[in-house]
């Protein structure tokens, strides 16, 4: 690829042409970039110096006000290599100086054999699926896991879902490409590298944006999060020159996702999804940033870490005063599940950034709030969404073809349920801006990827181990930087089981049971789970169970784990392995034998009752044993 900045330290030859000959051939290569510098006659006017001042600004330059020779050749350059010239969802206004970052070929000394080791210990081998939805009219819905109906290597190698006008187009995009990092160094890059080489065989341009196209959005997610991955572990891929070259012009000449009209970074306040298009400032703007500044920063390539900026300018400039990002606000009960991703996103880029001396943290945006402050106004929203209650009241939420507005805060249930359900608990809401934490707030990087509901075995879970919206590891690659993720991946110390003085029973049954999770607000009661246990010898066996909740729940590792005795009272007591959502398979290890209410009015026999356990003082579990025989 040409390096336009490279450029301009071409050697210009000697030029006779007039003033006003540049200029007209300036005007002429402005309007072949669709910079629009009016009509081509040789004078200099208002539209021609707007359009200079854009193209230098877009290519992460700026115009010095004098027209000469070099500036010709380097638009020539430009138009030479662009099909599509610049980002027309991004704004001059909102150039920030994060445009004046000198850039370094990042080493990525964080992407070294210890993470590769962690990583591989939470490969994941299940088939793949289109996701868990929600399914109804909120607060009451119920997840319904997709199957996958399509072959996912087809579908990534052609860029063909099985209907690209379909809404779920995108899942295949995303959901194909997270279960090949999902087992990433067992076949999962050699997946990848069969993409990427058929990609990089075609010509460039064959997988440029549609204009008006409905292709914006799965393309644009996958070329991010491939692209990610690529320039993450680009020393365990092949084939570099081609892929390189296929994916950087990509990158460039796809930088407009919509390009009708920006969003109003002077004013996010007034963002609705009903005057502005969605995509303007959304999701794929916040995966590209990560993925075009991080292959920039591996190539030591200006232009894409120019690219990067731009996309994350957009939507950081979507923030308003509260630090509430509009964009999202606005998609009622939905908007907490959509905005918890964005620090994971900033996250990721601070992690790379400051492996060049850059705390991204500190930087201002274009109207002089520095990033840090965002971030704090975001996860203050988060832990209080009725500090965004003017965006989400109103708004509105459509869930399997079923639209709901929400009339007032209470129409979104018990804000419990609602945190659990869309994910965004306090522990989510920590660890999204992990590498925030760690460096602005000084939290301990063990102590706080610990908060994570542990299983005992596997840690964190899945979704923040792979970085499933970002593409980027960003959790373990931020333990692996601040020298902690051997420390982290030591086992916790657990709090011994202390039997003395407690008198078992040694009778032996076969009991039914139920696992029911309710909570502590008032929320409904859910069954999670069913089967049996068996009693002999004072200890409590799980033989059968089967699991309501969770994405690819295990019960093998339930029944193994589970360490449980029968006191002579009918308690349960020790711990048991749960697990409690529904949207993923967070795990909950609850200690049994605190609380204990044996059924009324019924022989006692044995552990038949109801036997309660907390999670984070917000939960309560409890194991109902019935039918003892």
């Amino acid at each position: 690829m040409r390096n336009l900045l490279g450029i301009l330290a071409i050697a210009i030859s000697a030029s006779s042409a007039s003033a006003g000959n540049d200029t007209a051939t300036a005007q002429e290569l402005l309007n072949k970039l669709g910079l629009n510098a009016g009509p081509v006659d040789g004078a200099w006017g208002p539209r021609t110096d707007r359009a200079i001042h854009r193209f230098y600004t877009e290519i992460g330059a700026i115009y010095d006000g004098e027209l000469d020779a070099q500036d010709i050749v380097t638009l020539e350059a430009a138009t030479s290599y662009y099909r599509h010239f610049g980002n027309r969802d991004w704004s001059p206004e909102i150039r920030s100086e994060l445009h004046e970052i000198k850039i370094d070929a990042a080493p990525f000394s964080y992407i070294n054999e210890n993470l590769v080791a962690a990583l591989v210990g939470q490969q994941q081998f299940s088939e793949p699926n289109l996701g868990n939805h929600p399914i109804g009219e909120p607060p009451n819905v119920e997840w319904v896991q997709r199957p996958m109906d399509a072959d996912c290597a087809a579908v990534l190698r052609d860029m063909s879902p099985p209907d690209m006008s379909r809404w779920d187009a995108p899942l295949y995009a995303q959901n194909c490409n997270y279960n090949y990092r999902l087992k990433m160094f067992d076949g999962g890059i050699d997946a990848l590298q069969g993409i990427l080489d058929h990609w990089a065989s075609q010509p460039l341009g064959a997988y440029d944006l549609k204009p008006s196209g409905d292709d914006a959005y799965f393309k644009s997610t996958l070329m991010a999060s491939v692209g990610t991955t690529y320039a993450l572990f680009y020393d365990h891929f092949k084939n570099h020159g081609p892929i390189d070259r296929l994916i950087s012009d990509w990158m460039l000449n796809n930088q407009t996702l919509v390009g009708r009209e920006t969003c109003p970074f002077s004013k996010p306040e007034s963002y609705t999804p009903d005057r502005y298009i969605v995509d303007a400032c959304g999701s794929n703007h916040w995966r590209l940033s990560v993925a075009n500044i991080a292959l920039g920063l591996r190539l030591k390539n200006r232009q894409l870490f120019i690219a990067g900026v731009k996309h994350l300018e957009i939507n950081l400039s979507m923030y308003d005063a509260d630090g509430i990002f509009t964009p999202y606000a606005t998609r009622g009960w939905d908007s907490p599940g959509y905005a918890i991703d964005n620090n994971e996103y900033i996250s990721s880029i601070a992690l790379m950034l400051s492996e060049v001396g850059v705390n991204l943290y500190d930087f201002k945006i274009h109207d002089g709030r520095d990033i840090g402050t965002l971030i704090e106004g975001h996860n203050a929203w988060l832990n209080d969404p009725s500090l965004a209650e003017k965006y989400i009241v109103a708004s509105t939420t459509c869930n399997g073809g079923t639209c709901t507005q929400i009339g007032s805060m209470e129409d979104l249930g018990p804000l419990a349920q609602w945190k659990i359900d869309r994910q965004f608990e306090d522990f989510d809401i920590l660890l999204r801006s992990f590498h925030y934490q760690v460096v602005s707030n000084g939290a301990d990087p063990v102590e706080l990827a610990r908060i994570y509901p542990r299983d005992g075995e596997n840690g964190l879970a899945k979704m923040y181990v792979w970085g499933q919206t970002s593409a980027f590891p960003f959790i373990y690659a931020s333990l692996e930087y601040f020298d902690d993720l051997e420390r982290y991946l030591e086992p916790e110390p657990q709090e011994p089981l202390d039997l003395e003085g407690i008198p078992l029973d040694f009778v032996n049954l076969e009991c039914d049971f139920e696992i029911r999770r309710k909570l502590i607000d008032g929320a409904e009661e859910n069954r999670i789970a069913s089967g049996r246990l068996i009693t002999k010898e004072g200890r409590v066996a799980i033989s059968e169970i089967e699991i309501r909740v969770g994405e690819n729940p295990n019960p093998n590792f339930v029944m193994d784990t589970a360490e449980l005795f029968l006191a002579e009272d009918g308690r349960i007591i020790g711990d048991l392995a749960v697990y409690t959502m529904f949207g993923n398979d967070r795990i909950d290890v609850i200690r049994l034998g605190t609380s204990f209410a044996p059924f009324k009015n019924k022989a006692k026999i044995g552990p038949q009752g109801t036997h309660l356990a907390l999670v984070d003082k917000t939960i309560e579990i409890s194991l109902v044993a019935k039918g003892c025989q």
